[in-house]
């Protein structure tokens, strides 16, 4: 894998080979990052989602945010409130990555959660150094709709079973 590290972010290498794979091998369809930052996992989904159209979403309240950074291109759309994710459709993969408290991320697991089509896959970033997400995986209605695929650091992968 050709990963970039040009960006600042809080990706490791194995993080971003991890996302990288799960969308290679993410079924066709859209692709949504929810917490864009700086765009450096951004750019690895833009670099591995083939022909797919990637959907970037960050509210842009965190200290440091650029989208200056953030990929560009045909199939890439950027948008600052769920409303500007025009034409979404369902989605391959789902990659949370925006807001840690535990009623954020339930929020996004409630929006986005259940756009994820069969045979597609969730990564969740921090989700083993942030109690709040993992507690908000915990508590949503997940129960025999995803099976764990992966583990790099605190990036899991889930894949979508029904």
């Amino acid at each position: 894998m050709n990963l970039d590290t040009s960006v600042d972010g809080w990706y490791s290498e194995p993080e971003l080979s991890m996302l990288g794979g799960a969308c290679k091998l993410a079924p066709d369809g859209d692709i949504l990052e929810v917490g864009v930052f700086r765009g450096k996992s951004a750019r690895t989904l833009a670099e591995y989602r083939g022909t797919r159209r990637l959907f970037l979403l960050d509210t842009l309240v965190c200290p440091g945010c650029d989208v200056r950074q953030w990929p560009t291109g045909d199939g890439i759309t950027h948008a600052t409130t769920p409303a500007g994710l025009i034409g979404m459709g369902t989605l391959a993969l789902l990659h949370l990555d925006g807001d840690h408290t535990q009623a954020g991320v339930t929020r996004d697991l409630d929006t986005f959660g259940n756009l994820v089509m069969v045979g597609g896959r969730l990564a969740m970033h921090d989700f083993h150094n942030a109690a709040s997400v993992r507690n908000a995986w915990d508590a949503w209605e997940h129960k025999g709709k995803f099976a764990h695929i992966g583990r790099a650091q605190s990036l899991v992968v889930f894949q979508r079973v029904a």
